[in-house]
Parts: C-alpha cells; structure tokens; sequence
C-alpha cells in the first residue's frame, strides 16, 4: 500500500538542482463492498509534491499490458523514459552515459564495457520496445574516435502508426513463449502430416 518515489526537480528559489524522496500518495479511498455499483477511487497527492509534478514538462501513459509483455526491466526502463518523452516538442535527446545508465537502472559495475552494455542492455530493450510497445525507439551510442569509449547515448523516438502499431498490437496478444523468434522472424510452422 505504500509506494516510495524519488522525484529530481530544481528549486524555484534558486536554481537549485534537488530530490525529494517521499511516499506517493497521502490517502486511497474506495467504495466498500459490493455494491452493483460503479466504484470510485479518490486520492490525495503530499503538498510538497503537487508544485513538482504541476511543474513538470514531462509526463507519460504506461500501458500496463505493454510493460507486463516484457521480459526484462532494461525493456521496462526504456519503455517508461520514452513515454515520458513522448509529448515533447522535441523526438531525439543525448544522454551522457552515466545519466543514461542510471534512467536504466544499470548496477554500478556492471556491463562496464561498450559491447557487453550494448550487446546485454541496449539490444534487448530496444528490440522489446519496437516489438511490444506503440513506440518505436533506435539508440545510438557515441565515442569520441573509434577506440574511445562511450561518452554519450542519443535516443529517437516515435509513434507507430497503420501496420507497424498493428503488428505490436498482434504480438502482445501471444503468448511469450518464443517470441523473440517470433519477432526476429525466424519460427519454423510446422506442417501436419508433414
């Protein structure tokens, strides 16, 4: 019943870069019981927190049939930053690779260098993220010479539209159970009596 947030924000005052750590929600209220009715649902949101959000150029709808399809949280990450992008005027942003990193909520440590990062992060999100989800997304990775490391990720985003939303739409409603195949298009059908 209690969800903890961390909502970065800079301070009206001053400029000031900060983060409020608090609990989401001050109360739920619901209908009892089982009324045949429609049920309600009423909430309240901390004070401190409604400038911040009423503030906030960016918001998003995560669609929990989406994020339920996929199979890992890199996937889920992506998919929630570029639903938060989504409105923007803007559909390209550059990420240094640190910031990038911590929106994915990759572990310090961990896939520390370019190929293993984008091979084990970036690959699989974006390829679940064009498959599942009504955005499409490309990702790429930048260095400063070929053999520099990477300093910066910039990501594109977009709405899908006619057969490209549809086939997203198609894949979700099958079951998982080989669905990366499914999407990369290599399942074999198997012919009866064959």
């Amino acid at each position: 019943m209690r969800v903890l947030v961390t909502v970065p924000y800079i301070a009206h005052e001053d400029g000031e870069e900060r983060v409020m750590l608090t609990h989401l929600l001050d109360f739920v209220d619901t209908t009892a019981g089982d009324s045949g009715k429609r049920g309600t649902l009423h909430f309240g949101i901390p004070k401190k927190l409604r400038p911040i959000l009423a503030r906030s150029e960016r918001w998003g709808r995560i669609k929990a049939e989406v994020v339920c399809s996929m199979t890992s949280k890199y996937s889920i990450a992506l998919y929630e930053l570029v639903q938060a992008l989504a409105e923007m005027q803007r559909c390209v942003e550059t990420f240094s690779i640190e910031k990038w990193r911590a929106l994915l909520g990759v572990p310090p440590g961990t896939y520390k260098l370019g190929p293993d990062f984008k091979r084990f992060v970036i690959e699989p999100a974006v390829f679940e993220v064009n498959g599942l989800s009504d955005m499409g997304v490309q990702v790429e990775s930048r260095r400063k010479h070929p053999r520099a490391p990477v300093h910066e990720v910039a990501v594109a985003w977009w709405k899908k539209h006619g057969d490209e939303y549809r086939a997203a739409l198609q894949e979700r409603g099958k079951s998982k159970l080989g669905r990366k195949a499914q999407l990369r298009g290599t399942v074999e059908s198997a012919v009866p009596g064959g």
